[in-house]
């Protein structure tokens, strides 16, 4: 493996699941002298040094603006981004050149973006913005918590915070309340606070490791009006917790690995927690049964192991998905490797969707997310890489949905890219390449004819790599790269279903007839059938019912469109034979002595006649003969 960043004293990468073609993905961290580990860019590697390079390349010219966060609040959306001046700071847009400009300059703040957590800036209900900025690097940070009504004035700095780790920039609103983790001089020590957008209103919820050590909040859900979070009290290890704003009410819900262990291992994992209906689920290992799926009602007795999928100590899960209302997993049973998974919530209910790749492989999936009345999603197989999915539900109805890139290339870098579901429109659009156009936005509405491209924004072979897409009206606006603006805000008006599926036509069976002529006859046929789910198809025939077919063997082609132009065909055969008359028995004539027809009874009776008159000559031949002498 080469030194993937040689300015750097040293890394370590983190795979990314799923290999192809034997190759696997990773995210590589570097660590620098004055601001500890951070992230690069995604990497592949075979495993040999000339095998391993980084997916994206490094920063282009001019210096991009980095624009993320993306979040829509009616008619406007807003994200943080870098400009000219080197400050980092909150920005609108309306989708236009004209109506994007910048909020307010956080005091060259710079939004964390290291973790890719989508929680830096969270809007409320009322449209009020609550934004997290850090000045600084490394540990030598401050942490600003920042609202704003969406104009330069109305932007105002709520407190300032101490130095604290990358995770600490996690916001989640529960009704008009939004929590989030942070220290202060006055109260040392990671812990939950919260805030209803005043600076009096600004306080820490509860010291749930007193003195100077910390609880370390992360994995912040919001069910209903409670707030679960994960936590260590510095007796339980890191255990899953809830709250209702009030001291008293932040309690532990249960102490899933009794003991120090941590019941909840992994931090700040998004696909370790799915909220369905009033219903929180999550990934836990209590020290019996591995990694597997847990559900709770917020009481001790009512958080449960969903379901052993892998009996023994062993991990069995991997990621939730929330779709609706049921809930997808991938998992590993042992037998089947990682693959989709769905429940219900009961153990019964819960359920191997389909074995993708069939026996100890892994199909693996992410990205679930509604698709009409199914569910896209992104898996993979050896024969076609990672490629887009669909599922109704059913073994029977999961299936691929087209292979982007034809082969076992993937048309996707990664499993991780988010998909942006259109519900309205039945629509999902998402990011992939066809070998062609390099990675660009694509549209899909779960067929192979509606799954295209929607724009090449990096020309030809380049790719856009676009990412943090969000929908604003009729708008779609999402962080591309092209070459010369760099990393940038995009706008591409939003996709919209287009009818590319033709109609289903039935052909009556092959017709056969008879003629008495040698031109042939005229020949009538049922007519044939079409079904659209759109538009009444019209049918055309390419030799019509009732019209004089040849001697022989014709094909006749059906035709059937829609109303969008869509078109399908079949065939049929009309075979049409001559029918051949017996020909007629030649007639004696007059000199013959005989007027006889042969047919009927007067051919009988004169039959007879001549019979007879052969008899009489023979006797009259035997009377004339002389007799022998005695």
């Amino acid at each position: 493996m080469p030194k993937l960043d040689p300015t750097s004293g040293g890394g370590f990468g983190v795979s990314t699941p799923g290999a192809v073609e034997g190759h696997y993905f990773f995210h590589f961290y570097y660590l620098r002298a004055d601001s500890g580990w951070e992230p690069e860019a995604l990497w592949r590697s075979d495993g040999t040094p000339d095998g391993t390079y980084r997916l994206v390349g490094p920063q282009q010219q001019p210096v991009s603006s980095r624009a993320a966060r993306w979040t829509s609040v009616g008619g406007s959306a807003f994200f943080a981004a870098e400009d000219d001046t080197g400050g980092r700071g909150l920005w609108k847009t309306d989708g236009t050149p004209g109506g994007t400009s910048k909020v307010k300059d956080l005091m060259s703040g710079v939004l964390d973006a290291e973790n890719g957590d989508p929680d830096a800036i969270v809007r409320r209900e009322d449209g009020t913005l609550f934004i997290l900025s850090r000045q600084g690097s490394g540990r030598n940070q401050t942490y600003r918590l920042w609202k704003s009504d969406g104009t330069e004035a109305g932007t105002v700095l709520l407190k300032e915070f101490e130095a604290s780790y990358a995770y600490a920039t996690l916001l989640q609103r529960v009704g008009d309340t939004v929590y989030f983790p942070a220290q202060d001089a006055a109260h040392p020590g990671l812990e939950l606070w919260k805030t209803d957008g005043t600076e009096a209103g600004t306080v820490r919820v509860k010291d749930i490791r007193p003195g100077l050590g910390s609880s370390d909040p992360s994995d912040l859900w919001a069910v209903g009006s409670t707030l679960y979070f994960v936590a260590n009290d510095g007796q339980s290890g890191r255990e899953l917790w809830k709250t209702d704003g009030t001291e008293a009410g932040t309690v532990r819900v249960k102490d899933l690995h009794p003991g120090e262990a941590d019941g909840v291992r992994d931090w700040n994992e998004r696909t370790h927690f799915a909220v369905v209906g009033t219903t929180l689920y999550f990934l836990a290992d209590d020290g019996t049964h591995g990694l597997e799926p847990w559900k709770t009602d917020g009481t001790e007795a009512g958080t449960v192991l969903l379901e052993d999928l892998r009996p023994g100590a062993e991990d069995g899960a991997m990621a939730l998905y929330p779709v609706g209302g049921t809930l997808y997993l991938v998992a590993d049973d042992g037998v089947h490797g990682y693959e989709p998974w769905k429940s219900d919530g009961t153990p019964e209910g819960t359920v191997l969707l389909k074995d993708i790749v069939p026996g100890a492989g892994s199909g693996f999936g992410a990205g679930f997310s509604r698709l009409g009345e199914g569910v896209f999603f992104l898996a993979y197989t050896p024969e076609h890489g990672i490629e887009p999915w669909k599922t109704d539900g059913t073994e029977a109805g999961t299936a691929l949905i087209k292979d982007v890139l034809p082969g076992a290339g993937s048309s996707l870098r990664e499993l991780t890219p988010g998909p942006l579901s259109l519900e309205d429109r039945g629509l999902v659009v998402f990011a992939a390449s066809d070998g062609t156009s390099g990675e660009e936005v694509w549209v899909t509405d779960g067929t192979p004819e509606m799954t295209e491209r929607v724009a090449d924004v990096a020309p030809g072979a380049a790719s856009s790599v676009p990412r943090d897409m969000v929908r604003l009206g009729e708008r779609l606006l999402f962080t591309a790269l092209d070459s010369t603006a760099g990393i940038e805000p995009h706008a591409l008006p939003l996709p919209v279903w287009k009818d590319r599926r033709p109609p289903a036509v039935t052909c009556p069976a092959a017709v056969t007839a008879e003629a008495t002529e040698a031109s042939g006859t005229a020949v009538t046929y049922p007519p044939a059938t079409a079904t659209d789910a759109v538009s009444e198809p019209t049918l055309r025939y390419s030799a019509a019912s009732g019209s004089t077919f040849p001697v022989g063997t014709t094909q006749v082609t059906v035709t059937a469109a829609d109303a969008a132009g869509n078109e399908s065909q079949c065939t049929f055969n009309v075979t049409v034979t001559r029918r051949e008359e017996a020909a007629p028995l030649p007639e004696a004539s007059e000199s013959e002595g005989c007027a006889c027809r042969a047919s009927g009874a007067s051919g009988s009776a004169g039959l007879w006649s001549l019979l007879a008159l052969l008899a009489g000559a023979s006797m009259r031949r035997r009377r004339s003969a002389p007799r022998a002498s005695a």
